[in-house]
This record gives structure tokens, C-alpha cells and sequence, in this order.
């Protein structure tokens, strides 16, 4: 165990398999931003949370349109939900897919 200085190293480590970090008294864990960053996760975002035998999983649901978070009238487009009006902005050249 840490004693002192940064309480950041006490509760994180890097693994193998990728960053370890302990639950805290409430049950909550930090996601790495740079995990966040990849995945397009931000403040406020919904989390689905599962499991798969012994492991827990964290997941976007899809049950929202990928641009603009809406959840009407929405349509599969590769791994994500489009709503309507995302659809046609994307099909008018107002905004690009990436």
C-alpha cells in the first residue's frame, strides 16, 4: 500500500489486460479518460451496465441516435442507432460521418 502522496497511484495500477481500479465505498469506479476519450463516453452519458459470466460490461446503449442522442424514430446504421433527422442532415451534406 501507498502511504501518502498520490492518492491517484494508491487506487489505480496498470495490468496486463489494462488499468486497474478499486471500487470506492459507494460502489463507484473512474473510468481513465483516455478510455472516455476513445469510446466518445461524456459527462452525463448513459452506461449500460451487464454481465457475461464473471465479467461486467459497460456499454453504450442503443437504444439513441450515435450524433445526437435522440431516441425517435431510429434506424440501424452499422453498429449505432440514426434517428430521422440525423439521417437526413448526414444525406444533405450538412454534416459528415466519421
Amino acid at each position: 500500500m501507498i502511504s501518502g502522496g498520490d492518492s491517484r497511484r494508491a487506487n489505480s495500477a496498470t495490468r496486463a489486460g489494462g488499468v486497474v481500479r478499486r471500487v470506492d465505498e459507494l460502489g463507484r469506479i473512474v473510468i481513465p479518460v483516455e478510455i472516455r476519450r476513445k469510446l466518445r463516453i461524456g459527462e452525463h452519458d448513459p452506461l449500460e451496465i451487464t454481465t457475461n459470466g464473471r465479467t461486467i460490461v459497460l456499454a453504450k446503449p442503443r437504444d439513441a441516435c450515435a450524433l445526437c442522442g435522440s431516441r425517435h424514430d431510429l434506424t440501424p446504421f452499422r453498429e449505432n442507432q440514426i434517428c430521422a433527422s440525423c439521417r437526413s442532415a448526414l444525406a444533405d451534406g450538412e454534416v459528415s460521418a466519421r
